[in-house]
């Protein structure tokens, strides 16, 4: 399961907190976590709670630091479009997540 969100005042939004609280390891076989924020690393965030559950964590982990251009100050929340470096970026993770249960 690919599961991932922003990083807003240095957390998880609630509603991402509280669908992992709420996850059944008995359900989910493996979490590949994937995250964007203005500077630190959510997938972390969201591993360690996911861990936490007794779900195994993928070994890659996708932080995608967005600086500034993704703080709500600048801009509303999800008008972000991604660059061509940062699409390539998505493409790898997704591609090494997949290739490793082939």
């Amino acid at each position: 399961m690919f599961i991932g969100g922003g990083v807003y005042a240095h957390g998880l939004d609630d509603s991402l907190k509280s669908f992992l609280e709420n996850l059944d390891a008995a359900t989910v076989k493996v979490v590949a976590a994937f995250s964007t924020a203005g500077a630190m690393d959510g997938a972390i965030k969201i591993a360690s709670i996911v861990k936490e559950k007794g779900i195994p964590v993928h070994g890659e982990t996708l932080p995608m630091k967005l600086g500034v251009r993704n703080h709500g100050y600048f801009v509303h929340k999800g008008f972000i479009e991604l660059t061509a470096k940062q699409l390539a970026a998505v493409n790898d993770f997704v591609k090494k997540v997949i290739d490793g249960f082939a």
